[in-house]
């Protein structure tokens, strides 16, 4: 493992960027790399030796040499990029920004139609610290109606926001906000049907 003071500059602010709005331990797992070097990479700013830089690489569908100087490498063929419509307005309105991503790497975050996909920005606090205002999600509109437990980006009063829904033994529906002064609602199964979800919230990014 590299020591501080060869970190490479920007290395673990582009780590933060793939990682997204998710727990970053929990992360690491998934991807394989143990709690105890993920503990140095995250917290004391060491750079990852090869083994687990091509780990994050592949994980993530960018390079290596992206993750170490931030450089784009060479284009993949057009046919493997997708480029990302925006839904919006969520108050001020979508970045005016186009995003192109890769189909293996929407695949890997669970969005199996990448026709399907869209961009959006968070709004309000009520996902607070898990989402937080401004930052962007990647909603998987295929999975619009409640199927499964996770995270779902709904329409209300012409403005979005995101809340966990939990599937109960009673056949409810518990909706909830991470941000505890916002009251969980349990919903019988046709209330449920009458709301407005664009989506399942498939990965979030934080811009700040």
């Amino acid at each position: 493992m590299i020591g501080n003071a060869d970190s490479v500059p920007g290395f673990r602010e582009r780590l933060a960027t793939l990682i997204g709005g998710v727990d970053p331990f929990a992360w690491a797992k998934r991807v394989g790399i143990p709690s105890s070097t993920f503990d140095r990479i995250w917290n004391l700013g060491t750079t990852p030796k090869a083994p687990h830089l091509i780990r994050i690489a592949e994980a993530c569908g960018v390079s290596v040499d992206w993750l170490l100087t931030g450089r784009a490498a060479a284009a993949p063929p057009s046919d493997d990029l997708v480029t990302i419509p925006w839904l919006g307005p969520p108050g001020a309105g979508a970045p005016v920004a186009r995003l192109a991503l890769h189909r293996d790497w929407l695949r890997r975050v669970g969005c199996a139609d990448a026709a399907a996909v869209a961009m959006a920005v968070a709004g309000g606090d009520g996902m607070a610290p898990t989402i937080c205002e401004g930052d962007l999600l990647l909603v998987d509109r295929g999975a619009a109606e409640f199927r499964d437990d996770g995270l779902y980006l709904l329409a209300l009063e012409g403005s979005f926001c995101v809340r966990r829904v939990q599937f109960l033994t009673s056949g409810a529906l518990a909706v909830s906000a991470d941000n505890p002064a916002y009251a969980r609602e349990t919903l019988a199964a046709e209330e449920a049907a009458a709301l407005a979800c664009l989506g399942r919230v498939r990965w979030s990014g934080r811009t700040r």
